[in-house]
C-alpha cells in the first residue's frame, strides 16, 4: 500500500510540471461590401469579423483608408465579432491609393483573417490620362467636376 500512495504522489508531482494545453486558435472570417469601391475619399465598404472566440478582441488593420469615425488605419472589435465602416483614401490626390487593399484581422488569442478590397482609381485632373477607364479625359471627366482641370489640347485649365 504504501509503495502505491508513493508511486501515486510521484505520478501527479511530475502532471504539475507539465505546460498546459495549447488554447485552441480558430480562423478568423474576415468579409467585405462590396469587394471594389471608387477610392475618392468618400467611398465606404463594410467589413464583417466572425468566427472570434468568446471574450476576444479583433484588431483590423489597413494599409489604405481609414476607419469610419476614428480616422486611424486599426481598429478595435469588442467581443471580435462585428462590422465596420472602411472609408478610402483618395486616389485622385495619391496614386498610391488605388489597387488592392488587403486587410489583416488578429485577435487577442492570436487567431488571423484576411480579405481583400480593390480601390479603384479615380480620374487625375491634370495629366490627359484617362484614369477611370471611362473614354473621358480630365476637364471631360464627369469626376473631374468642380476641380481644376486640363481642358483638351493642353490649352489651359478649367473647372
Amino acid at each position: 500500500m504504501r509503495l502505491r500512495a508513493i508511486l501515486v504522489v510521484g505520478v501527479l508531482a511530475g502532471l504539475t510540471g507539465c505546460p498546459p494545453p495549447a488554447p485552441v486558435v480558430t480562423d478568423l472570417k474576415v468579409s467585405v461590401n462590396p469587394t471594389e469601391v471608387l477610392a475618392d475619399g468618400n467611398g465606404t465598404v463594410e467589413v464583417t469579423v466572425s468566427g472570434a472566440a468568446s471574450g476576444v478582441t479583433v484588431s483590423v488593420r489597413t494599409p489604405k483608408g481609414t476607419w469610419k469615425d476614428y480616422a486611424k488605419s486599426t481598429i478595435d472589435i469588442p467581443g471580435g465579432n462585428g462590422t465596420v465602416t472602411l472609408v478610402t483614401c483618395d486616389s485622385r490626390l495619391d496614386v498610391a491609393c488605388s489597387g488592392t487593399v488587403r486587410l489583416t484581422a488578429t485577435g487577442s488569442d492570436n487567431s488571423t483573417g484576411t480579405a481583400s478590397i480593390k480601390f479603384l482609381p479615380g480620374e487625375q485632373c491634370l495629366n490627359l490620362i484617362d484614369d477611370d477607364g471611362d473614354g473621358k479625359v480630365d476637364c471631360a471627366d464627369d469626376g473631374c467636376l468642380d476641380r481644376p482641370c486640363t481642358l483638351p489640347g493642353n490649352k489651359g485649365t478649367g473647372t
